[in-house]
């Protein structure tokens, strides 16, 4: 799951609201590795990979989360391994014929990130800049959204000192914003990615291209 666009958000998103239950066996693997590694576990899904390989989504809450099953930039195998077998051993002989488990690739992901990302993109780049600019950032040349990430553009490098002073007041007026998008939760001070930059920068260092900003 990568986007709030993928198929398996829109379902998982159901489990948190209420709307619907995680049935077996994934609620039991849940419950599993809930109770092995302290983690919060949404939702598992079983699908497959790109190249058509057998797979299990583990959708835990935050990034956090995430962390015990790290090893460097991939995923930690053992981890990995435990779990593939956990889930072969819940399957029934129905089960069996219905999720194939050969070669079973188990990977994880965090639910929060992208359920900020939802939210940021249900509101327009006019409504945020509107909302900065009432939190009394001067020479505001404009608002650009990317994922979950908000940046407040100034004209030059030298007011990005004097707009980042006003921090405090456009977080609270982009949570604002944000609150009624938010059934969450995930939008706090903390998780608000908010930042400053200029135009200035914007021209010099990348031309000019968004390409090459976001990049």
């Amino acid at each position: 799951m990568t986007s709030p666009k993928d198929p398996e958000y829109a379902a998982t998103v159901r489990l948190p609201r209420g709307e619907a239950r995680l049935g077996p066996p994934f609620d039991r693997l849940a419950a599993a590795v809930e109770a092995t590694w302290g983690v919060r576990v949404v939702n598992v899904v079983h699908d497959r990979s790109l190249h058509g390989r057998p797979r299990l989504q583990v959708l835990v809450w935050d990034e956090d989360d995430v962390v015990p099953f790290r090893d460097g930039a991939g995923f930690d195998r053992e981890a990995q391994a435990a779990i593939a077998d956990r889930f072969k051993s819940l399957l029934g002989w129905a089960s069996r014929l219905r999720y194939s488990t050969t070669d079973l690739l188990v990977v994880f992901a965090a639910f929060a990130p992208l359920a900020r990302w939802e939210a940021v993109g249900r509101v327009t780049e006019a409504d945020l800049e509107a909302r900065i600019r009432d939190a009394g950032v001067p020479d505001l040349w404009g608002v650009k959204t990317c994922f979950d990430g908000i940046v407040v553009f100034v004209h030059t490098d030298a007011q990005v000192t004097e707009a980042e002073a006003r921090r405090e007041a456009c977080v609270a007026a982009v949570l604002d914003l944000l609150g009624p998008h938010d059934p969450f939760g995930v939008l706090t001070p903390d998780t608000l990615r908010l930042s400053f930059d200029s135009k200035e920068r914007f021209d010099r260092d990348f031309g000019g291209s968004w390409f090459g900003y976001w990049r």
